[in-house]
């Protein structure tokens, strides 16, 4: 799928880096193209265009809008499945079944959960964090989008808060991941308890280097 992201020229370009290296520790994200920068801005009114660097970021530095082009392997996330009926989102979760040879939505949610797991795990070995993990930022089936607010150390955020502390944040992570498959179970017919979903997803993301001494680790873990 084809995807257009609205980004100022700096943010495009950590979108662009930080997938390329969330993937070479071995995350699934979307693939990224291309960013376009304008040349230059309509004026919202009809007067003269405005040159790029003259629009501002919310730091006050210059934003010089451009456009990020990524490739995805499935149209939708997971915060757009409510939007869909009943059977528009049975008919995406049986392609997904067919697609990673899964037998049952049970099945089905807990790979997600797994891989969510692994990858929060490698992300977190590598010293990094991803703040905005949420049901609007990954795929329905696993695929990372939106690196606006992740964190690696050779990568930081245009934020210096997410910058530092990054094991507060990685706490904060688990909470909005687990938050993500919570949801994602409310959206579909199935029986899977949260005790299983919890055990995955923390079983994967422990055996993907995971740090155990957060506190959200030890308190799901606890709470089992």
């Amino acid at each position: 799928m084809g995807n257009l992201g609205l980004f100022n020229k700096d943010a495009a370009i950590h979108e662009v880096e930080v997938s390329v290296a969330l993937n070479n520790i071995g995350i699934r994200t979307i693939i990224p193209m291309e960013v376009w920068e304008y040349q230059s801005i309509p004026d919202a009114m009809g007067g003269k265009d405005r040159s790029p660097d003259s629009i501002h970021d919310l730091y006050g530095n210059p934003a010089c809008p451009s456009l990020f082009v990524y490739a995805s392997s499935s149209k939708y996330r997971i915060c757009e499945l409510p939007l869909l009926n009943e059977k528009e989102r049975l008919s995406v979760i049986g392609e997904l079944l067919s697609k990673f040879s899964k037998s049952t939505i049970e099945d089905y949610l807990l790979w997600f959960a797994s891989v969510l797991g692994e990858f929060t795990g490698k992300l977190h070995s590598a010293g990094g964090h991803n703040y905005a993990a949420s049901t609007h930022n990954v795929f329905v089936d696993g695929t990372l989008i939106d690196f606006e607010y992740v964190y690696l150390p050779d990568f930081s955020t245009q934020d210096p808060n997410i910058n530092q502390r990054p094991e507060s944040w990685m706490d904060k992570e688990l909470l909005g991941w687990w938050d993500t498959i919570s949801s994602l179970k409310t959206f579909l017919p199935c029986e899977v308890g949260n005790v299983e979903l919890i055990t995955t997803f923390f079983n994967n993301y422990s055996s993907h280097g995971g740090k155990t001494n957060l506190d959200m680790y030890r308190y799901f873990i606890k709470s089992m």
